[in-house]
């Protein structure tokens, strides 16, 4: 019962983690789509933001619109006066200019920074605290809650002497055909359960964060492990309305294989692109009831997932 409790609470604890981090993105976004407006519309410098007429337009509330503002405010874009609210400092070039990132956390720094040499062949399978510490010369507590992260994750697991193991991923262009061949079979499957029930707050929630990410694809504001992390739940959301947890922990362990090259992999906007619009269409059949249509739409995406990694294997070998 402890155990189950400490589990639960760590699960709990990683749900709000990524809640956190999307509501950061969701602000950074709507602070472009501000900048995208004002250059839309032509506002010369010193123009007025009117709070109410913003949160009519871009179809939200007013808490993130105020948010947006102040990131605008914090990088020069726009100025605050006491009673009187927004106005803009840049216009034309000078506003088109603006690059807004998306923003990462010390640990996201680190984590990628991991991800990535681990792929390379860098890192080796064992290693201690202290020799990781040294090479990326971070704060104890950022290291340490990085691969408390990965170890949650299953990327890692702690020795049973000193340090850390990475553990076995998809490391080759066989084992990943594998692994799609696996989920061809699995993910579809999982919508045909007697079990299947959706939670249409969660669908509708994931509607939005691809349309977020179709946002910032547009606007040229992406990373990595936004895709990665966008990508995995998606799938790991499906797989729960099963209501079977065997479906469940097979998708899961199939996210966290899969994790370090598809990380590597980089962000290929392209495919990125697509492959948001292939989930949406599994939403949409699941927002309409339709679940045959849904599976058939999950079949197709995983088996055209499966050819372009195939293609990109094969030119990444030189075949």
């Amino acid at each position: 019962m402890v155990v189950r409790l400490v589990s639960r609470a760590s699960e709990n604890m990683a749900t709000a983690n990524t809640e956190k981090r999307q509501s950061s993105k969701r602000k950074v976004l709507l602070a472009q789509q501000i900048v995208q407006l004002a250059l839309q519309e032509k506002w010369k410098k010193g123009h007025h933001l009117v709070e109410l007429q913003l949160v009519q337009t871009l179809g939200v509330s007013r808490s993130p619109v105020r948010s947006a503002l102040k990131i605008l405010e914090e990088h020069g874009v726009l100025s605050a006066r006491q009673h009187h609210g927004f106005f803009l400092e840049l216009d034309g070039a000078a506003l088109s200019e603006v690059d807004l990132k998306i923003p990462r956390t010390e640990e996201e720094e680190l984590y990628i920074a991991l991800i990535e040499s681990r792929a390379k062949g860098l890192d080796p399978e064992r290693f201690t605290q202290t020799e990781m510490q040294r090479k990326y010369s971070v704060k104890r507590m950022v290291l340490i809650n990085t691969l408390n992260r990965m170890a949650d994750e299953g990327l890692i697991v702690r020795n049973a002497g000193q340090g850390w193991s990475f553990v076995p991923t998809l490391d080759s262009v066989q084992s990943r055909l594998a692994s799609y061949e696996f989920r061809l079979s699995v993910e579809p499957a999982a919508i045909k359960t007697s079990t299947f029930k959706i939670d249409y707050e969660l669908l509708t929630r994931q509607r939005y964060i691809h349309l977020d990410l179709l946002e910032a694809i547009k606007l040229k504001s992406t990373n990595s492990l936004w895709i990665y992390e966008i990508d995995s739940n998606f799938h790991e959301t499906i797989a729960r309305f099963s209501g079977n947890q065997f479906f469940v922990n097979a998708v899961v362990q199939q996210n966290r294989l899969r994790r370090i090259l598809e990380l590597w992999d980089g962000e290929n906007l392209k495919r990125v692109e697509q492959w948001c619009h292939e989930h949406l269409e599994v939403i949409s059949a699941l927002e309409r009831g339709k679940l045959p249509g849904a599976s058939k739409l999950l079949e197709q995406h995983l088996a055209s997932a499966a050819r372009a990694a195939e293609a990109r294997d094969t030119d990444t070998s030189g075949t």
